[in-house]
């Protein structure tokens, strides 16, 4: 999973009851920064969003951000980090990585469309990237049984799978950048063809590859 930090040192408590309280308390306030970072993503470009515009969404006082994210690219990675949880749940849910990934890419497309200026200076890509290629990772090694997924199986058979999942995550959000990057957006319709052809090109090119490797 992508990392982020998090100030505990928040609220001490004074019996086991309410530092029970105050630690929920804690997490409600910090998704619902998460959150508010959402919906303006969903609506500006990220070099647009201030830390005022964060606080005001998210109805809370400039100190109570700074008790929680040290800056708005901080908070960035707590995004992208709830991101990759939500393909998580997909995968928990028998989806493919593929399946999953752009499901929820189509999910959050005004993100990834307004993520476009921090994209080029590559710090979003190596941030999800990470994340991507760990959860590729655990879920092809986590058991020895064929799944439903031929990139997982793939990545399983591979001699090397950690940078079988590198290569796999790096050519998903190459896929993506290629369709954010397009003059006419596609529709939905249209991205999901793409997206479904391209991914099967991609494990028929990883499994070629990795064969070779491992002989």
């Amino acid at each position: 999973m992508i990392t982020h930090h998090f100030n505990h040192s928040i609220l001490e408590a004074t019996n086991n009851g309410g530092n029970i309280l105050a630690t929920l308390k804690q997490q409600r306030t910090r998704q619902e920064i998460i959150i508010a970072m959402k919906q303006l993503l969903n609506k500006e470009a990220f070099s647009d969003i201030t830390i005022k515009k964060i606080c005001e969404t998210a109805l809370i006082h400039h100190s109570t951000f700074y008790r929680y994210f040290e800056d708005k690219y901080d908070l960035l990675r707590a995004v992208l980090a709830l991101i990759c949880d939500e393909i998580n749940a997909q995968l928990d849910n028998g989806k493919t990585v593929g399946d999953a990934t752009f499901s929820i890419i189509r999910q959050e497309e005004g993100i990834f469309h307004h993520l476009q200026d921090y994209q080029q200076d590559g710090s979003f890509y190596t941030d999800f990237l990470a994340g991507l290629s760990t959860l590729i990772f655990d879920y092809a090694t986590k058991d020895k049984q064929p799944t439903n997924d031929a990139l997982l199986d793939v990545v399983r058979r591979a001699k090397y799978p950690k940078l079988a999942s590198y290569t796999a995550a790096g050519a998903i959000l190459g896929l993506i950048a290629k369709w954010n990057d397009a003059v006419t957006p596609a529709s939905t319709e249209e991205l999901h063809a793409f997206l479904e052809d391209s991914y099967a090109q991609l494990t028929t090119h990883l499994d070629a590859t990795t064969s070779k490797s491992a002989t």
